[in-house]
């Protein structure tokens, strides 16, 4: 409250707050692995306000108490020293030992003395292990901060944990913003890459684009020459067909021929034999043979001009088989470039799918991007907004407020004066009051009237003005005086008070009796009481000498009264003495000899007076293992008549139990309890 005051009245630029630079939180950064060790070193005070001039503290705390908005420590640079000489280099090359946190902390230079003075003598090690080794090993060492947190102090106080907000402290809050800031710068360059990439690859779809269309044209001229060559192996086909019909009657031409020669063999062998037997008809026959050998030689001439036929047929159709066997080889070349074509453009509607894909999904990320930029933009800036009108609401209702103060400062002071006004008047009006009260008691005693009961016309009026009215009433008054008063009720009234006297007499004598003897009773129940006090002090006193004897392994202890006159109204000193160490009382001891002290007095009374429970929280917390183990071996020892319910982190103490109970939330807001019986499990893990 007192720094969000000052901040605030620094903004506002109130007078002599200008020497305001901030508080050490705001003004130190370090890495995100030092964060917890430099939250829980610099502790409470994180919220110290670093000023340039003692002055400037001055006036600030002027400020504070004028508007009683709280208490800040402040850390004027012009006189604050840190000590020069600090024990943490000498642990430099120790085991665990990062270094001096102060190395590891980044801020301005002008602030640097006060980061010092906060920083002074700490040293950063790895683990806690590290830490309690090093208070264990050393006489004397720094304070002790751990990366992940824990402080071991030089006086030997351990002090550690982690809360749901500790993510969230002033310099977690500081990195996150940070971190949002460069998360939000880093999302702008990818969305600009994202951006450029969709251009280089919008680009390359285009040429893709061209290049399918290019290739879809090829493929139409491809599919069209198939076509052509299509047609024209059609055309051989049928040519083809035609010629091996145009054969096949060559052939049976042939054939035909073929049939004629030999029949006309056949006649010309007959011929020859008619004319071996016919002499007389040679002349005709002579005839019909020159006719038949012409005949034969006009067939002869008409057959090899078939078979020249024949061949030239044959020869056109090798020719047009050899042609038709190259448009097929032509066809088939062209379908397997055809084919490769159409792989080739397959592949390529693959490839301009797959990138219209990978581009739909870059669209996607890219829209999420800035959609995600946009929210945080938006989030940033409506946190912002939200700021500032806090801010300005904040200024508004002090402001309303300053003015309601001064408003209800003068409502009060008028209300002040309105009082006192009524109070004289109230005054004025009880007196006028007891003066008629007066005046109707004296007409009712002198007169012997009722004023009350008198009407107007009862009262009537007289011939008197009123300086000769008012002499005649005195003159009836000093008549009245002069008679005197009569009581006539004074003997009954001195019968009651003698009645009343005796009767109080009598009360009187009844209470001096009680008060002697309830005197008497608290002297007896005093003298009980001291005796069993005593009693039960001295049976205390020897349970503590044998515990603190038993805990510290040695060493002496006793306690006493600071008065023995008066046991039951002084106080009680405990004196110590751990061995090797002089006498000293609690207060001069340490923080684990303090604990194991107060263990050894908790045992020492719940053995001069056992109950059948005792519940106990974090005892064990700051004992090392050793005494953790006495510490088991005494409750052991009670456990006989009395049952220990203990709360504790300890390990050692936990494997000491007999049932563990523990809470767990499974779920937020749900808890549930989780409970093992140690000898029960250990029955079920012997059978198994």
């Amino acid at each position: 409250m007192g720094v969000r005051a000052v901040m605030m009245g620094k903004q506002r630029e109130f007078k002599g707050l200008s020497g305001i630079i901030g508080p050490a939180g705001d003004l130190v950064s370090t890495e995100k692995q030092y964060r917890f060790a430099l939250e829980a070193a610099l502790g409470g005070n994180i919220n110290n306000v670093v000023v340039r001039l003692a002055d400037d503290a001055k006036s600030a705390i002027e400020f504070l108490k004028e508007n009683r908005a709280g208490r800040v420590t402040f850390l004027p640079l012009d006189t604050i020293r840190p000590a020069r000489k600090e024990d943490a280099a000498s642990f430099d090359n120790m085991k665990g030992v990062v270094g001096a946190l102060i190395q590891f902390v980044e801020c301005d230079v002008e602030v640097l003395p006060a980061i010092q003075y906060l920083l002074y003598n700490t040293l950063l090690v790895e683990t806690i292990d590290d830490a309690i080794r090093i208070s264990r090993s050393e006489k004397h060492h720094p304070r002790l901060v751990t990366l992940e947190g824990e402080v071991v102090t030089s006086a030997g106080t351990v002090t550690g944990g982690r809360t749901k907000t500790d993510s969230h402290g002033l310099l977690g809050r500081s990195a996150e913003i940070e971190e949002l800031e460069e998360s939000t710068r880093q999302r702008k360059k990818q969305i600009k890459k994202l951006e450029e990439q969709g251009l280089r690859i919008a680009a390359k779809i285009q040429d893709l684009s061209d290049a399918l269309k290019s290739i879809e044209a090829s493929e139409n001229d491809i599919r069209k020459t198939a076509g052509a060559h299509e047609v024209a192996l059609a055309r051989h086909a049928t040519e083809e067909a035609n010629l091996s019909a145009m054969l096949d009657s060559l052939e049976k031409q042939k054939e035909n021929l073929n049939a004629q020669e030999k029949d006309l063999a056949e006649r010309l062998q007959t011929a020859r034999s008619n004319i071996a037997g016919m002499d007389g008809d040679d002349q005709a026959i002579q005839g019909n043979f020159e006719e038949t050998q012409q005949l034969a030689l006009v067939q002869k001439e008409e057959l090899a001009a078939l078979a020249k036929l024949n061949t030239e047929q044959r020869v056109e159709l090798a020719e047009t088989i050899k042609s038709y066997e190259e448009l097929q080889r032509d066809l088939d070349r062209s379908s397997r470039g055809g084919d490769e074509m159409l792989e080739k453009a397959n592949l390529h509607h693959q490839q301009i799918e797959a990138f219209k894909k990978q581009i739909s999904d870059l669209e996607l990320k890219i829209n999420n991007t800035i959609t995600q930029s946009k929210a945080l933009s938006e989030k940033r800036d409506h946190a912002h907004e939200a700021v500032l009108v806090k801010n300005k609401d904040l200024q508004f209702l002090q402001e309303s407020t300053d003015k309601l103060t001064i408003q209800v400062k003068e409502n009060r002071e008028k209300e002040n004066i309105q009082q006192k006004k009524v109070h004289k008047l109230e005054l004025d009006c009880s007196q006028k009051e007891e003066r008629v009260r007066s005046f109707v008691e004296r007409i009712a005693t002198e007169y012997n009237l009722v004023l009350s009961s008198l009407t107007e016309k009862e009262v009537g009026v007289d011939e008197y003005d009123e300086q000769e009215r008012e002499a005649r009433i005195q003159e009836s008054r000093n008549a009245l005086q002069r008679l005197g008063n009569v009581n006539l009720a004074a003997i009954d009234e001195y019968e009651s008070l003698e009645k009343r006297e005796a009767f109080l007499k009598s009360q009187n004598d009844d209470l001096i009796k009680a008060k002697e003897t309830l005197l008497g009773v608290v002297k007896r129940i005093d003298q009980t009481t001291e005796e069993m006090f005593l009693q039960t002090f001295k049976q205390i006193s020897e349970n503590f000498q044998h515990y603190f004897r038993r805990l510290f392994n040695g060493g002496q202890a006793r306690l006493f009264l600071l008065d023995d006159n008066t046991p039951l109204d002084c106080g009680i000193e405990i004196e110590a003495r751990p061995p090797g160490k002089k006498p000293q009382t609690i207060s001069l001891l340490s923080g684990g000899e303090q604990a194991l002290t107060a263990i050894a007095l908790l045992f020492s009374i719940f053995a001069a007076k056992p109950s059948p429970f005792c519940v106990l929280d974090e005892v064990d917390a700051p004992l090392d293992d050793v005494n953790v183990g006495r510490f088991l071996n005494i409750v052991d020892e009670f456990t006989e008549h009395s049952q220990f319910i203990m709360i504790t982190h300890n390990k050692q103490t936990m494997a000491h139990a007999n049932a563990i109970f523990g809470v767990t939330q499974q779920e937020a807001g749900v808890s549930q309890l989780v409970s093992v019986h140690l000898e029960e499990a250990e029955k079920v893990a012997g059978v198994s």
